[in-house]
């Protein structure tokens, strides 16, 4: 049975050099389906034509709300993809160390967005391993011309260089995220944990805001399934170092 994704990133994934924040959700067409009405509705009663995190709280300042009346409007579309039977992911890289890091050991060719879908990809394998699913995945990334090429061509580099992916990334897909409710769903959580990540850049393990929180944490019956989010930090980089070039080719280890 084939699984979907939505992926959207917040950062600098189209150049390599800066700081890349992958998340996005998996799931089955059914889930989509239940889910997606649930956020139309949402958005109607609200208002909005979409929710775009960065654009999200400006509008809700046109509109004179105070920030209590903006985060309980945000919190019921969180509490939407709480209630949904969802698999969350989150990739965050440091680009700009991770680069240059590499390049003290030699490798100047390291690609923090390669690395950043490598982890991506290694994560939904595992949690689909651990469902018992086998994964053969519809990709689709949110429509943004510069990033779409550049995220075409790393996945596409990885179907060629891994058997195990290509056999798992059945398609890849771009599209915009007003006419998909799950891209929307995936730039809220890419939003608000490229912020929490940023702010955190040299610590091992930061407590997440509120609002973060309620995301990550899983209604305690059914519901949204949270795979452990990996933030590649400078402290991670450091900690994992001698584990960096086993973890690339972790990949190949079904080939």
């Amino acid at each position: 049975m084939a699984l979907f994704a939505y992926l959207d990133e917040s950062g600098k994934f189209h150049d390599g050099t800066g700081f890349i924040c992958l998340c996005g959700y998996l799931s089955w067409a059914e889930e989509w389906e239940d889910f997606s009405p649930l956020w139309r509705d949402l958005l109607l009663k609200h208002e909005f034509q979409r929710i775009h995190l960065t654009e999200f709280y400006s509008q809700c300042a046109l509109r004179r709300w105070e920030k209590p009346k903006a985060d309980g409007v945000l919190g019921e579309f969180v509490e939407a993809i709480r209630s949904s039977h969802l698999i969350q992911f989150a990739v965050g890289v440091d680009g700009r160390y991770f680069k240059a890091k590499h390049e003290i050991a030699g490798r100047k060719d390291a690609d923090p967005a390669l690395f950043a879908i490598e982890c991506l990809m290694r994560d939904i394998r595992n949690a689909c391993d651990e469902l018992g699913k086998t994964p053969q995945i519809l990709l689709t990334f949110d429509e943004d011309e510069e990033y779409a090429v550049r995220a075409y061509k790393l996945v596409s580099r990885l179907r060629k260089n891994y058997a195990e992916v290509k056999k798992m990334i059945v398609s890849i897909g771009f599209a915009d995220d007003v006419a998909l409710a799950p891209l929307q769903a995936a730039d809220i959580l890419a939003g608000l944990t490229n912020q929490y990540w940023r702010d955190n850049l040299d610590i091992e393990s930061p407590d997440p805001p509120e609002m973060l929180r309620r995301l990550l944490t899983p209604p305690e019956e059914g519901g949204l399934f949270v795979w452990q989010g990996k933030f590649w930090n400078r402290a991670m980089i450091d900690k994992n170092w001698d584990d960096l070039g086993r973890a690339r080719s972790a990949l190949a280890s079904r080939h």
